[in-house]
Formats: C-alpha cells, sequence, structure tokens
C-alpha cells in the first residue's frame, strides 16, 4: 500500500530549490473499490512539455482530475513547486490552484459571456485589479493567442480552434506556472490541431510556462513533446516514461514502440 513519503514539506514550508513543478508520488486513482491507476510516480521539471497519453481507458483524464484537485487520490501526494498539494487545508489549495490553468477539452467558456468577459472573471474573482485594468488584460490575453479585435464575440460565434484558443487565453489570466491540457485538439481539423500546438510550444517557449496534456493525438505527442509518460489500462499504471521519439525507437516494450510507430506522420515543428 503506498503511504506519503515522510519527507513531503507541508504547504507552509517553502519550496525546495530546484523543486520540480509537478511531482507526483506513490499516487492512486480509485472510485470506490475499483482501482484505475496505483503507485504512480514522476516529476515534471519547470518549462517541460509533458504529455500524458496511452491508451482508450487507460486512465489520463482520470489522473489530470487527481492531479488538479477534482478528485482526491485514496493513496499519495500531489506536489506543485515542491509544495505539498494533496496535504493543503482548503485555503492553502485554493491559493495554490491560482497558480495554475487548466484547459478543458470543451473550453468550457461561459456562453453568455465575451470572450473578454470570459477572461476577465478570474482576474475579478482572484486579483485587485478594476475594471479598466482587467479589460485591458483581457485584450493582451486574447492578443497572445492571435484573436486580436475578438473581445466582444461570443463563444457560438467561433470555430472549434478558435474555442481552444480563447479558452487556452483564459486559463493564463492569472500568469499560471503550469497549465494542464485535457484532450487539447480533440474535434479539430489537422490545421487547427497544429496551430494550436505551435501556440502551445510558444508559450512555453516564451513564457517558461510548464505544460501537462492529457492526450492521445500522436502527431502532438511526437512533435511537439519533450516528454511522454505512458500509462497503461492493463498495468494500472505507468508503462514507460521518456522522449516520445526515443520510446518509438527504443523503448523495451514491442507495444509502445508500435504504439507511437502509428502517428509522426506529421513532421516535428521546426
Amino acid at each position: 500500500m503506498s503511504t506519503p513519503s515522510p519527507s513531503v514539506p507541508s504547504p507552509a514550508q517553502p519550496a525546495r530549490a530546484e523543486a520540480p513543478a509537478l511531482e507526483l508520488r506513490g499516487v492512486r486513482c480509485a472510485y470506490g473499490d475499483r482501482v484505475v491507476l496505483d503507485d504512480v510516480s514522476f516529476a515534471v521539471p519547470v518549462g517541460q512539455i509533458c504529455f500524458i497519453g496511452g491508451g482508450s481507458g487507460c486512465g489520463k483524464s482520470t489522473l489530470l482530475k487527481h492531479i488538479i484537485g477534482l478528485n482526491e487520490p485514496t493513496a499519495g501526494t500531489v506536489e506543485f513547486f515542491g509544495r505539498c498539494f494533496t496535504g493543503a487545508d482548503a485555503s492553502e489549495r485554493r491559493a495554490m490552484q491560482t497558480g495554475f490553468g487548466v484547459l478543458y477539452q470543451s473550453g468550457a467558456l461561459w456562453s453568455s459571456m465575451t470572450l473578454s468577459e470570459n477572461i476577465e472573471l478570474p482576474l475579478e474573482l482572484y486579483t485587485g485589479l478594476d475594471a479598466r485594468e482587467r479589460r485591458a488584460l483581457a485584450r493582451l490575453k486574447l492578443a497572445q493567442v492571435g484573436l486580436t479585435g475578438a473581445e466582444e464575440r461570443f463563444p457560438a460565434e467561433l470555430s472549434g480552434g478558435m474555442k481552444k484558443r480563447a479558452g487556452l487565453a483564459r486559463a493564463l489570466a492569472l500568469d499560471p506556472r503550469i497549465v494542464f491540457f485535457d484532450e487539447p485538439s480533440a474535434g479539430l481539423d489537422p490545421i487547427s490541431s497544429r496551430d494550436l500546438d505551435a501556440l502551445i510550444r510558444d508559450t512555453r517557449d516564451h513564457f517558461g510556462t510548464t505544460i501537462v496534456i492529457v492526450s492521445h493525438e500522436l502527431d502532438s505527442i511526437l512533435g511537439i513533446g519533450d516528454r511522454l509518460v505512458l500509462l497503461d489500462r492493463d498495468k494500472r499504471g505507468i508503462l514507460d516514461d521518456g522522449v516520445p521519439a526515443e520510446l518509438r525507437d527504443h523503448s523495451e516494450f514491442a507495444s509502445v514502440r508500435e504504439f507511437l510507430s502509428r502517428g509522426g506522420e506529421r513532421a516535428a515543428l521546426s
């Protein structure tokens, strides 16, 4: 049975020097008696684009929900930048959650709000900025994702790719140090998917943001991923972990090489 490490710092302690952006130690994800994942441990260095991948039903989205606090692990710990998230009280956890952004598969934009209002909402809830400052920052975030001039448009007026861009702008509203993506390319055509990949990579390159992406899109994994943590349904945990192209060519597991060889038709982004 996995138990939290006694060396895990309390949320009140200062972060360790050079602490990973994200670290999981012996995490178990379960729904009642049904264990989906067990003893999951890995660390994501600051500035890395890390994919969590695997076949259907392997627990990718389940793991993401447990990482960001939508569900509680039944064992193990989750840390952000050296501070324990799973052991934090409600106020400490809420403060830590303002340090990361999440882009859900649907974009999760409020349909009754303009794009500007969608981005201004977290600024209103978590900052002391006045209305004029919030609006100016919303324009800046939309410009960063290529949506200059779309401030007064509603989500229903946008294409799928534009909705994903707007969702990313909102996820970046509070200048998070780490951003999580849940199947960001779902429902997008190949060109829109490639454009979104480039935007994700540019966000990391320009702002040093750590990126964690749940995805089964092999072209994206091989195109922009620094790292792939590959989950396996039968193992209920991590089957392999490494640089995507190296896993494709040299993994000790034939199933991993075969899985990754089905993708990669699109050349890596230059």
